[in-house]
């Protein structure tokens, strides 16, 4: 059964279950080396006696166990923290033994059951149901036993007198997939029509997924090439781009609503904690920058991450700096800030109006400020009036978000 996963080496994850202890005793059986892994997360009350019962089933059966067992919390969602800090876990371990990937329990009713849910939410993800093979960062993660169903797995740990443990959160839990798994079970037909339609929908959505590839250019989305696409490639291209891991579970309804703003000519906006903007004829998604400050008691060339120090440059980024000018502070823009150029003082905002200076490169945008505190450079407008030479000491260059796009891809 398990032939393929022969000659190899690999992390299982267990929980107590019969599709997990079913999966162990396969291994076993077949003489693949694992790894079990066992994550309790004293949320249920039957977590103690199952991580007990795997140890002795392990120990029994002469297979290394690994056990997380620290405290776990959690805000916000908890299947999703639970997932993350379960196959975290699963990872450490691949790595810190050099093994070739994880093997879950996945079933045939897990993948209908996901397939559902999907359909319920809108989601278009990047596999329908699930795969026989993903990826958790770079670690791969085998599932070997989606053409199982439950009852199939219960009936091969009863047949080999394989003790097992039942979630009593799937017989009355309240979340969507638990209520999914007690409203019923489907006839062979049913089955067999739900799974033509996930292979007919996966096929479809990788024919989409090629055609949206082309919108890529140069780390964001070219505009042209993309505003030319029909909206559901348009909306597959923003998935790949802005959540290519699919963590976030981008409904249609959201991303709908960012291919809006990409008919704009400037917009910013906040997406789980990034931004995304428009720069010229490209749509970048760049790291969110809070408030910064970094002082300098000398000229210090190098590359930050808002900006570039160098010793040549264009001439809106040259500022000669003296010793009194020391310590110098480069800090992200405040409201009001301006600087005294030649032709009388400039607004900072106002420059970025009449430069076009993309929305999402506002608030991040570099300044130079003296230990007097004053303005003395706004990099691509220039220098005060102080601070102008024709041999400049110092250039500022603030990134682009081409630029940023590049280092965050």
């Amino acid at each position: 059964m398990l032939e393929a996963y022969q000659g190899k080496r690999y992390v299982i994850g267990v929980s107590g279950g019969s599709d997990s202890m079913a999966l162990l005793a396969m291994c076993v059986q077949e003489h693949i080396s694992v790894l079990a892994a066992f994550v309790n997360y004293h949320q249920r009350k039957q977590a103690d006696a199952e991580q007990a019962y795997v140890t002795s089933w392990c120990h029994a059966h002469h297979v290394p166990l690994a056990i997380l067992d620290d405290p776990f919390t959690w805000s916000g969602n908890f299947e999703a923290a639970a997932r993350t800090w379960r196959y975290d876990f699963f990872e450490k371990l691949v790595k810190e033994n050099k093994y070739n990937g994880i093997l879950v329990a996945h079933h045939q009713d897990d993948l209908i059951e996901t397939w559902m849910m999907q359909k319920e939410r809108g989601i278009v993800p990047k596999y329908y149901g699930l795969n026989a093979v993903s990826y958790w960062h770079d670690i791969p993660v085998y599932r070997p036993l989606l053409s199982y169903r439950k009852q199939e797995l219960e009936a091969y740990c009863t047949k080999n007198q394989i003790v097992y443990f039942v979630d009593e959160t799937n017989l009355h839990g309240e979340n969507r997939r638990s209520q999914l798994r007690q409203e019923g079970n489907l006839s062979k037909q049913e089955r067999e029509e739900i799974l033509k339609e996930i292979e007919t929908a996966n096929a479809d959505l990788a024919l989409i997924r090629e055609e949206a590839a082309s919108c890529f250019e140069a780390g964001g989305i070219d505009l042209q090439a993309y505003l030319a696409k029909r909206e559901e490639v348009r909306l597959s291209a923003l998935r790949q781009y802005l959540d290519p891991d699919n963590h976030f579970s981008c409904t249609n309804k959201q991303m709908k609503e960012i291919d809006d703003l990409c008919h704009h000519d400037d917009f910013c906006l906040d997406f789980h904690g990034s931004l995304i903007g428009r720069e010229n004829q490209h749509v970048y998604q760049v790291p969110a920058i809070g408030m910064y400050q970094d002082v300098y008691e000398s000229i210090c060339y190098g590359s930050f991450d808002r900006y570039v120090i160098s010793s040549s440059g264009s001439t809106v980024e040259a500022v000669s700096v003296k010793e009194d000018d020391f310590p110098l502070m480069i800090r992200s823009v405040l409201p009001g800030d301006a600087i005294q150029m030649r032709f009388g003082h400039k607004s900072v905002h106002r420059f970025f109006v009449d430069r076009h200076v993309p929305r999402a490169l506002r608030s991040g945008w570099p300044v130079v400020v003296n230990a007097r505190g004053d303005l003395i450079l706004v990099p691509g407008l220039g220098c005060d009036i102080h601070h102008y030479s024709i041999a400049p000491s110092m250039y500022v260059h603030a990134r682009s978000l081409g630029e940023l796009a590049a280092k965050h891809h």
